[in-house]
């Protein structure tokens, strides 16, 4: 044991003394374990170069479709790290990488520290390596390895750690496919892996045109919830700014990058040896936003969640637009309620994106959880989660007005409303709930908004789902419900009323930053989302009118 312990600290000994030295000579680590208390490495490191520094890289992507780099790509990779320190992950090979980038492409760097996994492993030195550098650089190899190596690990942690502080990255061939925000394992499609915001709906290909993968990645992108597929051929590489402008390189001008969108519209981009673009994905494809109604997925919380969204015919992407959800009912379908809840000639008049989420199925129905994961609710799914997720897709591809994100929703689908004025209320700027209660007991400790919100409410005096006077010990009144959010609003404390026919309506004006609660009480009035007119107004039309001023 004695002659073990000797024979690491020597080892560690020669690594630190060649690091330091400044000399550009390679160290091999082996695992060292014997069993007895001492970690085994289960990696192989090549070292060359100096010991850490820090420096201030300038982030940016680069991504090469496999066989052998193209220099020109990898010098601005380099140079984007800012004469730091670039650690090379793989999990096959050796120390191909280190002389390459550290001396024969003429660029300056501190050091560079090849890792070769043998298995998976969260050693710490590891971590240590990736959280001093200033660029890593994903090998080829097999991209199933990467995923089973490193998902949910400390390995993939100190990786999105490393993107969030600016780090430049890259990879070719399996090191370019795990970019996306699907990946193909090579035996399955996955969900995002390294969380990279500009490659949202993205999925990617590589050995591109040698391999003759147009209709891999057409099928990809039909059985994925990524909606853009980019394939790379061999030595040829795609470099991304950090605005998400790309310039495509390649030492053959033969050479393209190809891209597919969810029309299976094909197109491609060549290469140049010095850089051909900078490109937008607009600029590959310049045809306008389709407008009208399309159903679309994603992937959240590993569920496929799906959602119609209507896109009016005004829509413009040069210009902020409004968004208004409406939530069905439980045992409800998108499908059938956008028909009862129909806002699409309003969204083509007044110029507003009409979404149509779809609940799980829950028990004996389709359902939304009105509580965060763990309260009071049916079934597990994360839907104030999901809420979140499902805005900040669709923010992604279409230009949304942030302070214009209204909700409505009927019966379920309203007091899910409500719960999102409540816990997700930076997201949300208004909502109208139809035939739906608020989903707690005491709003004033349940229910944290961060702004004075307007309401506007219809409730009928004889629903038997959910009563006017609510669910004691489950569900706020209409009266207390009107009462909690003409407080927290600072509004008037007497409303101005009006009545017609059935309809009494009932409107708290003054609250803070110009908000409202509008009380509609339909006298004898059943669960339903109500058929009404009011002063020449259908219920959709004074929605409208209440959202646009508020």
């Amino acid at each position: 044991m004695g002659a073990f312990i000797i024979r690491v600290i020597f080892l560690f000994l020669m690594i630190f003394i060649t690091s330091c030295s400044g000399d550009n000579s390679t160290q091999s680590v082996e695992d060292i374990g014997d069993g007895d208390n001492i970690e085994p490495i289960n990696y192989t490191l090549h070292s060359t170069g100096n010991s850490n520094i820090n420096t201030a890289p300038q982030g940016g992507i680069v991504l090469m479709g496999g066989s052998s780099e193209d220099d020109n790509a990898m010098r601005w990779f380099l140079n984007r790290a800012s004469g730091g320190d670039i650690v090379v992950l793989r999990t096959s090979g050796a120390d191909g990488y280190n002389q390459y980038m550290y001396q024969d492409l003429g660029v300056s760097v501190n050091s560079v520290n090849t890792i070769v996994f043998t298995e998976p492993s969260e050693h710490y030195n590891i971590i240590s390596l990736i959280n001093n550098a200033e660029g890593i650089w994903f090998a080829g190899g097999d991209q199933s390895t990467y995923i089973n190596y490193w998902n949910n690990s400390a390995i993939q942690q100190a990786i999105k750690n490393a993107i969030s502080r600016n780090v430049v990255i890259g990879g070719t061939s399996a090191g370019m496919a795990i970019f996306g925000d699907c990946v193909w394992t090579g035996e399955e499609i996955i969900g995002d892996f390294l969380d990279i915001p500009m490659f949202d709906g993205i999925i990617f290909d590589t050995h591109f045109s040698e391999r003759n993968r147009l209709e891999r990645l057409k099928g990809f992108i039909n059985s994925s919830p990524c909606d853009i597929g980019i394939g790379a051929d061999e030595t040829t590489a795609i470099t991304f700014d950090t605005d998400s402008l790309f310039t495509v390189y390649a030492s053959s001008n033969e050479k393209k990058v190809t891209f597919i969108n969810s029309e299976m519209s094909v197109q491609q981009v060549d290469s140049s040896p010095t850089g051909n673009g900078p490109f937008t994905i607009d600029d590959v494809f310049p045809s306008s936003i389709p407008t009208g109604l399309i159903s679309k997925t994603m992937m959240y919380d590993s569920e496929t969640r799906e959602y119609l969204i209507y896109i009016p015919s005004t829509y413009d992407h040069n210009s902020p637009t409004p968004i208004l959800f409406a939530f069905h009912g439980f045992g409800g379908y998108n499908q059938y309620f956008i028909n009862t809840a129909d806002f699409r000639t309003l969204a083509d008049q007044f110029n507003f994106i009409a979404v149509y989420p779809q609940g799980l199925v829950c028990g004996d129905g389709t359902t939304w959880n009105t509580h965060p994961p763990g309260g009071d609710n049916k079934c597990s799914q994360d839907d104030i989660g999901f809420f979140g997720a499902l805005l900040y897709e669709i923010s992604g591809n279409y230009n949304i007005d942030a302070s214009k994100v209204f909700l409505t929703g009927y019966s379920n689908g309203a007091d899910f409303s409500y719960s999102m004025a409540c816990y997700q209320s930076s997201l949300v700027t208004s909502i109208a709930p139809v035939s739906g209660l608020m989903p707690m007991v005491d709003a004033s400790s349940e229910c944290q908004p961060s702004h004075a919100t307007s309401v506007m409410i219809f409730n009928g005096t004889n629903d038997y789902s959910r009563p006017y006077n609510g669910i004691a010990g489950y569900m706020m009144s209409v009266d207390q419900t009107v009462a909690y959010w003409s407080q927290y609003n600072n509004t008037d404390s007497s409303p101005q009323t009006n009545i017609v026919g059935d309809i009494e309506n009932y409107t708290y004006l003054n609250g803070d930053n110009n908000t409202i609660i509008d009380l509609f009480k339909i006298v004898n009035g059943d669960h339903y989302w109500f058929n009404l007119s009011y002063n020449g107004n259908s219920m959709e039309e004074l929605m409208w009118n209440f959202f646009s001023s508020n």
